[in-house]
């Protein structure tokens, strides 16, 4: 027989379930649906999340309008390819400017960077962010043909 899978009660309950199932989100990157739902008890955190998120919402659409419709299909996979390709090419990038500014600390055989040296080699993200909304603000809502 099946075992009867009771709903969790509290908000705590969900949250310990889901990181106990494994959850994680559909958004490619992976991350634990358990801790989101943690965040829940912050809401900057949770806003943070729907702002940045909602980006990508934007970005099919920009895709799918500035395209011909015969053409929308293969511009949406190539805007995800290339959401896909900045995740590969950042991480490395982000991982040779701490590397950088490295000061030598190691701990069990782990490098140890300073808070600084996250700072300065994570500000590369919020200036692609940057680009990305001065590159929106460029975009012109395209012609409609008409009716």
């Amino acid at each position: 027989t099946r075992p009867v899978l009771v709903p969790p009660q509290t908000p705590e309950a969900l949250v310990e379930r889901a990181l106990q199932m494994g959850i994680v989100g559909l958004g490619g990157a992976g991350f634990p649906t358990g801790l989101k739902l943690a965040g829940a008890q912050q809401p900057d955190l949770l806003l943070i999340n729907g702002a940045v998120s909602c980006c990508m919402l934007l970005n099919f659409v920009c895709a799918k309008e500035h395209n011909p419709p015969w053409a929308s299909g293969a511009a949406i996979g190539f805007s995800n390819t290339a959401v896909m390709l900045s995740g590969a090419i950042l991480q490395p990038v982000i991982g040779l400017l701490l590397d950088l500014n490295w000061q030598g600390a190691v701990v069990d055989g782990a490098r140890v960077y300073h808070a600084a040296t996250f700072r300065a080699a994570l500000s590369i993200l919020p200036i692609c962010s940057l680009v990305a909304v001065a590159m929106a603000w460029l975009l012109r809502e395209p012609p409609r043909p008409p009716r």
